[in-house]
């Protein structure tokens, strides 16, 4: 592939407006401008970096919102040296980045891999992988669901149901490995993607000895 320079030293990124916040993730990068506008650059073979297309960028890219809404905040995947199945995957639900915008009215945008629910545009409960729902361009949480209506009702007692924006409005974001967290302007905090076997989603788990059949996964917010 392409050579990356290494830089020892700090280099400037070059914009053409001061930055007013900045998220460094383990593949690429992105910051909020004084204005609200959003910029990514690095890896984006997953679709994470919103422009419409898996293409990676050495500069940094404009990522235009729905209605052209301003941003306040923009998280870049965290804790992710690799992605399993490999960079540029040809399907989707695999294994990589995802990005989440929170804008100053307290919407929330996300794009990259739909892997377990990360995107909050899933209805029905599924890991997705291979599944075609992976979002180019920026998603608003609360749109419509790209499996459909939620047709079996999540076990445990802690998850919302669809539309997903009823946890806001938003005021701050996280993107990890293979999940995600949000806080509202109330206060309360919420988590989802993969709920795994360590309770990272922060719901106990409720397992059973018939195969965990009453385990939530966490793939809902």
């Amino acid at each position: 592939g392409k050579r990356i320079k290494l830089r020892d030293l700090p280099a400037r990124v070059r914009l053409d407006e001061k930055v007013n916040q900045i998220s460094v993730g383990s593949l690429y990068s992105g910051c909020v401008t004084v204005s609200g506008s959003v910029y990514l650059w690095g890896y984006g073979g997953h679709g994470n970096l919103g422009t419409g297309s898996r293409k990676s960028y050495s500069k940094p890219q404009r990522v235009v919102l729905g209605d052209n809404e301003k941003a306040r905040q923009v998280a870049c995947t965290r804790g992710q040296a690799g992605c399993k199945g490999g960079f540029y995957p040809k399907a989707g639900g695999a294994e990589g980045p995802h990005t989440n915008v929170v804008t100053q009215s307290g919407k929330m945008y996300c794009f990259g891999t739909c892997h377990k629910g990360l995107l909050c545009n899933l209805g029905d409960k599924t890991g997705a992988f291979g599944e075609p729902w992976d979002c180019l361009e920026p998603y608003l949480v609360g749109g419509s669901l790209a499996n459909g209506k939620l047709k079996k009702p999540p076990k445990s007692p802690f998850a919302i149901l669809p539309p997903y924006d009823q946890a806001g409005p938003f005021q701050a974001t996280i993107s990890a490995h293979i999940h995600c967290a949000a806080i509202n302007i109330k206060g309360e905090a919420y988590a989802w993607g993969c709920g795994s076997n360590d309770g990272r989603c922060g719901v106990q788990r409720l397992c059973s000895s018939e195969k965990r059949k009453n385990v939530d996964d966490g793939v809902r917010p």
